[in-house]
């Protein structure tokens, strides 16, 4: 894809492992020399220099997954997540109210590919309109 140093985290060692075994069979060395996969929880590592994300998330931890990406990533952070949406926030409304201030937290972003169950989102600044499409 074009990135120079590509780091994975999986918190099921059975994935884990599987992951392991693919990279090595269908990765070129040099590919190899670049990627990293780690075994541990997502939640445990900083994000700050993500160029981009990939999530396999499950529905019940969708929206602490954006909080973090909306803490951590960058604008122009590519997130990539398979099967599962992620929340996003939204600007629709101008009255303040608790529900609006936990929706504040999930990440600004816009979706820039939905085909089947892949979507890919690119963070905006945080100050940005998520509903601006001229970004």
């Amino acid at each position: 894809v074009g990135y120079q140093k590509v780091v994975g985290v999986e918190l099921n060692s059975s994935l884990w492992m599987f992951s392991k075994l693919r990279l090595w069979r269908q990765l070129s060395y040099g590919d190899r020399q670049r990627t990293k996969l780690l075994r541990g929880n997502l939640f445990d590592y900083n994000l700050n220099n993500a160029d981009a994300v990939l999530v396999f998330g499950v529905t019940p931890l969708m929206n602490q997954i954006s909080q973090k990406l909306a803490q951590e990533c960058r604008p122009g952070t590519h997130v990539l997540s398979y099967r599962f949406q992620l929340p996003l926030t939204s600007s629709s409304s101008s009255v303040t109210t608790k529900s609006n201030l936990d929706q504040m937290k999930l990440l600004n972003a816009k979706v820039v590919y939905d085909e089947e169950e892949m979507r890919i989102y690119k963070c905006l600044d945080p100050m940005t309109d998520s509903n601006n499409t001229n970004h």
